[in-house]
């Protein structure tokens, strides 16, 4: 979880990374089970490179709504597996 600047400078920051590394990067990233952008609107370039980077959707939520998105979620996986 954490707010679009975050994502921006973690992108930025794979853009610089050399390729092997950059492979690395991306093979950690696309196990992420959840991701969450909070506290203001997140710009959609940066959503939609972090959805190739990870091949996960950026949850876009703000302030209390950004707990309450985590547990719904998890809520709802729970739900899936039983």
């Amino acid at each position: 979880m954490g707010v679009p600047t975050m994502y921006a400078k973690l992108l930025a920051t794979f853009d610089a990374m050399p390729p092997e590394r950059q492979a690395r990067a991306a093979a950690a990233a696309a196990g992420l089970r959840l991701t969450v952008s909070g506290s203001s609107s997140c710009p959609v370039p940066i959503m939609h490179r972090w959805r190739q980077l990870t091949g996960q959707y950026l949850l876009e939520r703000c302030v209390c709504a950004s707990v309450c998105a985590v547990l719904c979620m998890c809520l709802f996986l729970c739900a899936l597996f039983v």
